[in-house]
């Protein structure tokens, strides 16, 4: 019987568990993404009638303005925490999906995204169904610590960014991490292929001298003051 029930224990621990319960499916922006229950997620699609936001007190006026004068479609926080994870996106030229080029293109994307952000930490994420350029970096003008993904899906670019004030765990990069791997993508027939022109540049060109340049204006760089972390945070304080 101990032999039995040890087995059915090292099983239970070694079954992987997704803790990322509450999906959010943005048809309007292609996108599914996965949260944890205990978080506070608001869209620009899920704004009318939200108790969270009666939670926050915060109006749904405050909200929209925040999404619009960001160029933001996700503002999401643990209800504990001061962590933000926000999602912009921008119009993209040249450029289908991000996932289309090879990971050395990929990884000077991230490069020169970093450039625009002094930083010198940057890499490529590929989980198998979407690549991203990952750029870590600290932002002077807000004093957050900002880690990024950004890709392009749809000749739209998606920055998907998770920011605090201080550094980042472990484990808040591990779920920053999580996230960004239940984020599934709804590639329009239109966009699946690249360009003629782009496809014959990469190439007869070289993959390492294909000219990212265009889309880099594209990219949403920058902490922004999230609406959710503040409200929490502030909550902590008067605590």
């Amino acid at each position: 019987m101990k032999k039995v029930l040890c087995l059915l224990i090292s099983l239970v621990l070694f079954i992987p568990v997704n803790i990322y319960g509450k999906n959010v499916d943005l048809r309007e922006i292609n996108l599914s993404i996965d949260f944890n229950d205990d978080w506070y997620v608001f869209t620009r699609y899920n704004l009318d009638g939200n108790k969270d936001l009666e939670t926050l007190g915060v109006t749904k006026d405050y909200m929209e303005n925040f999404f619009n004068e960001n160029e933001a479609y996700i503002d999401a926080s643990p209800k504990e925490l001061g962590t933000d994870f926000i999602l912009r996106i921008k119009s993209v030229e040249d450029m289908n999906n991000l996932t289309n080029y090879p990971d050395d293109v990929v990884k000077e994307v991230a490069k020169e995204i970093s450039k625009l952000v002094s930083s010198e930490d940057y890499k490529v994420y590929n989980n198998g169904k979407n690549k991203y350029a990952i750029v870590r970096y600290y932002d002077e003008t807000s004093k957050y610590n900002v880690l990024a993904y950004y890709t392009v899906v749809n000749a739209q670019g998606y920055t998907f960014q998770m920011q605090k004030q201080g550094e980042f765990s472990e484990s808040e990069e591990s779920i920053m991490k999580s996230i960004m791997d239940s984020a599934t993508f709804n590639v329009l027939d239109k966009y699946k292929n690249e360009s003629e022109d782009v496809q014959k540049e990469l190439d007869n060109v070289g993959k390492k001298d294909f000219n990212i340049k265009n889309i880099l204006i594209y990219v949403g760089v920058g902490a922004l003051i999230g609406i959710i972390a503040t409200v929490i945070s502030t909550r902590n304080n008067k605590k």
